[in-house]
């Protein structure tokens, strides 16, 4: 029990105040609600829209990943998203169209 207190003594003289954990501290990272990986893949079918993609569809996998599914004339993409990370699992062309098709 005698080592414990000069240990804590030390944790508190290196940590400062011990409410610091109540609050921000000078360097800490800020994440806000459209910088979470779980939201970057509203920033794929954005970019799909302006490329001229009409989405189809977005629901959810079996293993929870995000599916996209978008048309443009002349073809049907399909993209996996990994809400947790972030990160395009898989984007590849499902279908392609004959050129001049016109959109359903």
């Amino acid at each position: 029990m005698a080592l414990l207190a000069p240990a804590l003594a030390l944790a508190l003289a290196a940590t400062g105040d011990p409410a610091w954990a109540q609050g921000p501290r000078p360097g800490d990272v800020t994440i806000t609600v459209d910088e979470l990986p779980e939201n970057r893949y509203i920033d794929v079918v954005q970019m799909l829209d302006q490329s001229g993609y009409r989405i189809i569809s977005i629901n959810r996998t079996f293993l929870n990943r995000i599916r996209i599914r978008a048309e443009s004339a002349e073809h049907l993409r399909e993209i996996i998203f990994s809400p947790s990370s972030g990160e395009i699992m898989r984007d590849v062309i499902i279908e392609t169209y004959m050129v001049g098709r016109a959109h359903r």
